[in-house]
């Protein structure tokens, strides 16, 4: 039996992506991820840091922002309350995207360094203090083999939607706002319809994972996509000049470059936590729905 989080649960079909289609890279891990480690029959606990080194891309063209945009995504997220680290007054200030860019680029080499600051792991190491508050004892001994800590924000969302794997089942906060939507491909269908009222009312923890390296337009998504309702507001970000990094309004047709938050649904078992699906929100939307911080057992 293998724990719900991991890849390795799977009793379906699991396609990868070749690792040249950017679209399906991550900028930043939204998540801090506490492993048990066995020393001399003593079991520490250890905080993983961002395992990617890669330096900032630089786009080849002036026209192309796909790397830009991915570096402002995770400041605007920093600066939208998603990680727990301060963000740097010099990046608090009101200045252009141009100048953002910059700043990132001179202060950090990579987006991990970038990430590991944001959750203050400078040099990837977490004080005790911070450890202890994000991973407390009470955690650490309700996780049993197989399970991890995971400190990330989080919502209690319910779900409306078809019970048909090929449509999309949406998260909605408690006044009914759409707040996000699950990956169809990724329902454990199983699990889901032995919850009472699943689809009637029942409320799950909707968990933070990480930020997308590229957003979508929303033009290129399905009619009957969740997102495609969208209009600018979703991610009308404007800088110092008033101008726009993520939206398009400057021609007859405006487009949308929509931001999203990977995210995973789980329900409770016995306190801990078992994945149900993976699901997605549009980052506006999802800073906007007042996440808080918490730490769960996954298993």
């Amino acid at each position: 039996m293998f724990p719900s989080w991991s890849w390795s649960s799977v009793d379906n079909e699991i396609r990868f992506c070749h690792k040249s289609h950017i679209w399906k890279k991550i900028s930043a891990s939204l998540a801090q991820i506490a492993i048990p480690s066995s020393q001399d029959g003593h079991i520490s606990w250890k905080v993983l840091q961002n395992t990617s080194t890669e330096p900032h891309e630089l786009d080849p063209f002036q026209r192309d922002k796909t790397n830009i945009r991915a570096r402002l995504a995770v400041l605007i997220a920093w600066k939208g309350g998603c990680f727990p680290g301060k963000l740097p007054k010099a990046l608090d200030a009101k200045v252009t995207w141009e100048e953002y860019d910059n700043i990132i680029r001179r202060r950090w080499s990579s987006l991990a360094q970038m990430g590991d600051e944001a959750y203050c792991m400078q040099g990837g190491l977490l004080a005790v203090s911070d450890q202890e508050a994000r991973f407390p004892l009470k955690a650490q001994h309700a996780c049993l083999d197989g399970c991890i800590l995971v400190h990330t924000q989080s919502l209690r969302l319910r779900m409306k939607g078809p019970e048909d794997s090929m449509d999309y089942v949406k998260l909605l906060d408690q006044g009914g706002n759409m707040v996000g939507w699950l990956e169809p491909t990724s329902i454990n269908w199983g699990r889901l319809r032995h919850i009472p009222d699943w689809n009637n009312g029942a409320k799950f923890d909707v968990l933070a994972l990480s930020l997308p390296y590229e957003g979508k337009y929303t033009v290129s998504y399905s009619e009957s996509h969740p997102a495609k309702s969208y209009g600018l507001d979703v991610a009308d970000w404007r800088d110092s000049e008033q101008k726009t990094i993520f939206t398009d309004d400057h021609t007859s047709h405006y487009y949308v470059r929509l931001a999203t938050v990977n995210l995973m649904v789980v329900e409770s078992e016995s306190g801990i936590r078992k994945r149900v699906a993976l699901a997605e929100a549009a980052l506006k939307i999802w800073i906007q729905a007042k996440p808080q911080f918490h730490t769960f057992v996954l298993g």
